[in-house]
């Protein structure tokens, strides 16, 4: 478990609260890479049918815990930019600790959708 203190807990839109208070949350991944996938209305992992346009994440098979992790929001960020997501699919292809975007949510975070991967930092939402 990790201590944050003062951490911004940005919403969809990218707006956030600033907490006046320490918080703990399950799992701080630094540095790790992410890219983005076009899942273009298939049905994920965790059942749900994810579009291009949702802010959805896909979990390397480690954090998505055989399905432990589904529905669960993430704050991704890099760059400066932070962005909320929700877990409703797994990369199995992702090293440990790394994600995969859905198109929309990698554009929001970086500004582009290069194949390129991004550097970033991610954390599970805590619960209030």
């Amino acid at each position: 478990m990790s201590v944050i203190s003062g951490a911004i807990i940005p919403r969809a839109t990218g707006t956030g609260t600033i907490l006046r208070r320490p918080i703990t949350v399950k799992l701080i991944r630094l540095a790790v890479p992410a890219t983005f996938y076009s899942p273009n209305g298939a049905v994920g992992a965790c059942g749900v049918a994810i579009q291009n346009s949702n802010f959805s994440v896909a979990l390397n098979t480690a954090d998505f815990k055989n399905g432990a992790s589904c529905g669960e929001d993430i704050v991704v960020s890099a760059n400066g930019k932070s962005i909320t997501a929700s877990v409703q699919d797994v990369c199995a292809d992702c090293a440990s600790g790394s994600i995969g975007l859905t198109s929309s949510a990698f554009e929001a975070l970086t500004g582009s959708n290069s194949a390129k991967p991004v550097e970033i930092v991610w954390f599970f939402v805590p619960e209030f």
